[in-house]
């Protein structure tokens, strides 16, 4: 798929610790670590337009001019 990107991230659920005063991992919980993946298409980012060659990027790639 070569006009898509893929977007993971990770996240946990805390809880107060019975015991002591700070917060733990919620292990026991369902849904105590959770990952999500979005799968979008890269047109997506440029609302819904083919993205465009950016001039910019052949500059800042060329040894600095005095």
């Amino acid at each position: 798929m070569p006009d898509r990107v893929l977007i993971a991230h990770t996240y946990s659920r805390y809880e107060p610790d019975p015991t002591r005063a700070q917060l733990v991992l919620s292990r026991i919980r369902e849904g105590g670590f959770n990952q999500k993946l979005k799968v979008l298409p890269l047109t997506w980012f440029y609302g819904g337009k083919e993205p465009a060659d950016n001039p910019f990027l052949s500059q800042a790639y060329e040894p600095a001019k005095p």
